[in-house]
């Protein structure tokens, strides 16, 4: 079965190992609104080949597009989805992107919010887009959550492109906590470096500020638009108010597919800042 699928594409990336190759893109939906342990926005992960996510590259990244999606039956009865091409010029209709993210259309673009380009200590500063939580202590195993966040790719990857999605893990208790917040948004969140599996290191939420950064110049940053909310195209750079600025590319020792002109990331650490509120 085959369906077309219109929706905004936050990034993608590719591989290529031992003659195999392939690519995910990932797409961001409104949740269902009797879903009871998940909050904010869904983000599906596609599968897609690798000459899709190649053309992807050169176009804008996030941005809206037409996806051709086929769904066939896979392993155990689990639905595999994959996309099988695009189409459009990435253009957002600005209405329906301010609404994903509950932002007042009317509201001026001028400068984002201060404290979004704070540099920060002990904390990371992240577009929430999803949090989902669980519990399985009836069966015998435990509870907790996952937190979902966006940034901007560094440009050091030449096979990621747009908005990277990282998951953390949180306690149960915090779900609560963000259930009081507006999600999507972008927070400040507290983080603990511990042990996780294999013995790497692992982030683990602890906490998050209730100030939502997110306003309408922060979402045109992050999201590469201008003043008349066109994308930005690859090379283009903005600060969200449309006035053009020049900005250094991330190093690449590969040299492709840098991101000139991408927005700083908001995970950078460094300098002080007020420890966060926790649950």
């Amino acid at each position: 079965m085959q369906i077309v699928i219109s929706a905004p594409v936050i990034g993608a990336n590719r591989y290529h190992i031992d003659g195999s190759k392939g690519g995910s893109v990932y797409v961001l939906q409104p949740a269902q609104d009797d879903a009871q342990n998940h909050l904010g926005l869904q983000v599906q992960k596609f599968n897609a080949p690798y000459d899709l996510v190649e053309q992807l590259s050169q176009k804008p990244l996030p941005g809206h597009y037409d996806l051709l999606v086929d769904i066939e039956r896979g392993s155990q009865d689990s639905d595999k989805e994959s996309v099988l091409s695009l189409a459009g010029s990435g253009h957002f209709e600005l209405a329906a992107l301010y609404d994903l993210f509950h932002i007042d259309p009317n509201a001026p673009v001028s400068k984002p919010h201060p404290d979004s380009q704070r540099p920060l200590a002990g904390a990371l500063r992240g577009l929430v887009v999803s949090a989902t939580r669980y519990d399985m202590t009836d069966d015998g195993g435990g509870k907790g959550g996952r937190l979902y966040i966006l940034q901007p790719t560094s440009g050091r990857n030449p096979n990621q492109f747009g908005l990277e999605l990282i998951r953390l893990r949180m306690p149960y208790e915090i779900f609560a906590q963000l259930q009081a917040l507006q999600v999507p948004g972008e927070y400040l969140i507290d983080v603990q470096l511990g042990r996780g599996a294999g013995d790497k290191a692992q982030l683990r939420v602890t906490g998050l500020r209730p100030d939502n950064l997110l306003d309408k110049a922060r979402l045109h940053e992050l999201f590469k638009l201008g003043k008349d909310g066109q994308p930005l195209q690859p090379g283009q750079a903005g600060n969200g108010s449309g006035t053009a600025s020049a900005a250094k590319p991330e190093p690449n020792p590969s040299g492709a597919g840098a991101k000139p002109g991408a927005a700083p990331s908001p995970g950078a650490l460094s300098g002080p800042e007020p420890a966060p509120v926790r649950a």
